[in-house]
């Protein structure tokens, strides 16, 4: 009996000894990929929770104003395939802390239309982000339906709902409507913002929440007429080549920006250059706005310590996207499978400072 007892016990111990080097082994290997993210560029697990300063990202933990730069997903009910774990870690290793999950309100497959399948986007592509130490961005991306406060019921229960799930969760930040346009007023976007921006703050107190602006999120004039009372709160800029009436960007920005510490985060922006198939998407000769002159509005952008997302990570037939429409991987991209876009951003990317 002794004898069997021993064999028993020295076989519970094995089994022990085991397990406990196996959760050794996980720890140490999750440590380190989180290290080497870290070596990528910072993200949640070096800045933790981020505030705003100054009209700069802040973050405590790291003692200093940060930028967050990344690529937003295109709309989550057509390209949920770039917003997997294997895409996200491929972005995370060109640098990318910040990925926006853009789920669009009301077009095909919108939340106003199926609020529980979109919801679940969302969450998964959230979650993916945050598993790859990325912020993430929860987007209610209203366009087609350009005035937020046709559906403020709705957004109120969605916010509700995910600020909740995320409840002071770091690494979520809340874009409460992406393009106001149309005969939308500031005034409306205000009130929309009044009645949203209370039911995240019911959940996660700390967290930064973006708020788009007029002309396609394009005219600061609203906030800085007539800001918001929310001191966590940041401006949506989108800037794209072919449609901006602002071409000056550093003259322009800088004097409203700058001067009156206005806070603005790019939660979008992009090139235009020539045509859309692969014949032609890989000229650069067509370009409305050079490649020298993108990379002056990133200079501009990391000049200001200004936070920004691409548009997007897909392989949509559109001069924005960072995959070519030919290509049909969905992570591990090489140069061979990206636009000049895609290319431009993974440099942009990689180059900033670590």
């Amino acid at each position: 009996m002794g004898k069997k007892m021993n064999a028993s016990n020295r076989n519970m111990w094995k089994r022990g000894a085991l397990t406990v080097f196996s959760v050794l082994v996980i720890a140490l290997a999750s440590g380190f990929f989180y290290a080497k993210a870290a070596e990528i560029s910072p993200g949640v697990q070096a800045y933790g929770q981020l505030s705003v300063r100054e009209g700069k990202l802040y973050s405590e933990k790291a003692g200093k104003n940060v930028q967050l730069c990344g690529i937003s997903s295109h709309g989550l009910s057509w390209y949920p395939e770039f917003t997997t774990r294997e895409a996200l870690h491929s972005i995370r290793q060109w640098g990318a802390n910040l990925f926006r999950a853009a789920m669009y309100t009301d077009q095909g497959g919108g939340y106003l239309y199926a609020p529980d399948a979109a919801k679940a986007r969302l969450y998964a592509a959230v979650d993916n982000a945050l598993a790859e130490d990325m912020y993430a961005i929860a987007d209610w991306h209203t366009l087609r339906d350009k005035n937020p406060l046709d559906h403020v019921e709705e957004a109120k229960r969605f916010f509700r709902e995910v600020s909740a799930h995320y409840a002071n969760n770091p690494g979520v930040i809340y874009e409460i409507c992406n393009e106001p346009n149309g005969d939308t007023s500031w005034e409306d976007v205000k009130r929309y913002a009044e009645q949203v921006i209370p039911e995240i703050r019911a959940n996660a107190p700390n967290a930064v929440i973006l708020c788009g602006t007029l002309d396609h999120s394009a005219n600061l004039d609203g906030p800085l007429r007539n800001p918001i009372a929310d001191s966590n709160l940041m401006y949506d800029l989108h800037f794209y080549s072919d449609v901006s009436s602002v071409k000056h960007f550093n003259a322009v920005y800088e004097e409203k920006l700058l001067r009156n510490k206005l806070p603005v985060f790019v939660s979008e922006w992009g090139i235009q250059y020539g045509k859309l198939d692969d014949k032609h998407i890989k000229s650069q000769e067509d370009s409305r706005l050079s490649f020298q002159e993108a990379r002056e509005f990133a200079a501009f952008l990391k000049k200001n310590q200004i936070s920004w997302a691409y548009w997007s990570l897909s392989n949509k037939a559109e001069a924005h996207s960072i995959v070519l429409p030919s290509c049909s991987k969905k992570s591990g991209w090489e140069s061979r499978d990206l636009t000049p876009s895609g290319i431009l951003v993974r440099s942009l990317l990689t180059e900033r400072e670590k």
